[in-house]
């Protein structure tokens, strides 16, 4: 009876769970899988059953099919030799391993439960936004303020070498760029949602808020953040008219900002990693797309396409993504099954290396998946970009515009598949990716959206 009444109703309750998965992203694996957990139950507690009604639902039907096939392929690949001692390389007992990726393909059905709550509670209308954004805003400040902290009090920022990551809350995880990457756009569009201030006011303090931001990123000394963080707003150039020149105007200024960082700063780390970021990136997509119709690498190509300042292979992702590939190869239809890769890969000190994963989400899929895999969550994630740009043109409602649109960036940029990531399996990625995919999957609901905004 006492979650019935008053402000303890669970549907307050779940999203008081659900606003606190950024703040458990910086505490840590434990803490968003507890929050996971906890939401799971909770909403199963309020809505039963009913979350699996799909109805007419695509992109449910399709991340449902997805998360079976899962499980399904890493039984099919781990079962006849979990019982046997495993030994291909001589000092490795993988029967270990095929147990282990059994358990975790069941467990990773926390994240499609998670994605089926807040599906229903978007379809409910019981999302508050307005508490969301303002929340992860604040956290994304939080953790910007820390790094520009860390950096001024560190002695090798006065020095100008920037030898170390500035890394603030997230301790010898270097993600806190990445983390400002995706959260600081719910603190600049708050600032136009949900405040009463002037026009002038509003494009003043965005602008300050995006310069704050941008130059937090690139003292994290995180490439790819800066690189995404730009092109979310280049993306809003394209296809918001009315702020258009304003987003001009701050993409201008800190592009000087970052040229005047890498002129104050010409020997330190930060900028060299900058600059040959372009270099490592124009090569990748030179030599990538040959991974996938060639058994190996043509030598020659890479050493006539390869940048003179530049070793071999880059920043080293272009040897990964090819480990990736090659492993693909040996399962393309169906896949190897969950975390497979470390299983399956073969050390060439030449031309691959063996990691956890290929550091590729779409790499990643192919590897566990295979191309039924990929067909279908890519499937889902191109019918969402389609149905979000049709009903987003057809909105006249900027406000309710500018509410998904931190949202959309943050998972277009994530899905995305010719950048380097993180393992699309993993538990701060499924927290993420299947809290902001039923938000847009359910942006047809223009009204949901727009009441919203006076919450």
């Amino acid at each position: 009876m006492f979650i019935k009444t008053g402000i303890f109703t669970k549907e307050n309750l779940l999203n008081f769970l659900v606003l606190l998965v950024p703040l458990s992203l910086i505490i840590g694996n434990s803490a968003v899988n507890l929050n996971v957990v906890l939401i799971c139950l909770m909403g199963l507690g309020t809505y039963g059953l009913s979350i699996f009604k799909i109805k007419k639902d695509v992109v449910t039907f399709l991340l449902c099919l997805f998360f079976l096939y899962l499980i399904l392929i890493t039984l099919i690949n781990n079962i006849p030799n979990y019982p046997e001692i495993v030994t291909p390389t001589g000092n490795l007992n993988n029967s270990i391993f095929y147990k282990e990726h059994i358990i975790k393909s069941f467990l990773f059905l926390r994240f499609l439960i998670l994605f089926l709550i807040v599906n229903k509670m978007a379809k409910n209308e019981t999302l508050n936004f307005k508490l969301f954004f303002i929340s992860t805003g604040v956290l994304s400040f939080l953790v910007a303020s820390d790094v520009f902290v860390s950096a001024i009090f560190d002695k090798k920022f006065i020095d100008q070498s920037l030898l170390l990551y500035f890394t603030g809350f997230f301790g010898d995880e270097n993600i806190a760029g990445g983390y400002i990457q995706k959260f600081s756009l719910f603190f600049i569009f708050s600032l136009f949602l949900f405040f009463s201030i002037s026009d002038k006011k509003k494009i003043f303090f965005i602008f300050i808020s995006f310069l704050f931001f941008f130059a937090a990123i690139i003292i994290t000394n995180n490439r790819m953040p800066v690189i995404l963080y730009l092109t979310s707003f280049s993306f809003l150039i394209l296809i918001e008219k009315k702020i258009r020149l304003y987003l001009i105007l701050f993409l201008f200024l800190s592009l000087i900002l970052l040229t005047s960082i890498i002129k104050i700063f010409p020997d330190s780390t930060n900028t060299s990693r900058l600059m040959s970021f372009y270099g490592n990136a124009k090569h990748i997509i030179r030599v990538a797309p040959e991974l996938f119709y060639s058994g190996k690498f043509n030598e020659n190509k890479i050493l006539k396409n390869l940048d003179p300042t530049l070793n071999r292979f880059g920043s080293g992702h272009l040897v990964t993504f090819n480990s990736g590939v090659q492993v693909w190869k040996k399962h393309k239809i169906f896949g190897g099954g969950l975390k497979s890769f470390r299983l399956n890969c073969q050390m060439d000190y030449k031309f691959q290396v063996c990691n956890t994963h290929p550091h590729n989400f779409l790499i990643e899929i192919l590897v566990d998946t295979g191309l039924v895999g990929l067909i279908l969550i890519y499937g889902a994630f191109t019918f969402l970009i389609i149905n979000f740009f049709r009903n987003y043109f057809n909105n006249n409602f900027m406000k309710s515009r500018f509410l998904i649109l931190p949202f959309f960036l943050i998972f277009f940029f994530e899905i995305f598949p010719l950048r380097s990531t993180g393992s699309f399996f993993s538990t701060s990625q499924g927290a993420l990716l299947f809290i902001i995919l039923p938000i847009i999957n359910n942006y047809y609901k223009n009204s949901f959206f727009i009441k919203k905004l006076h919450k």
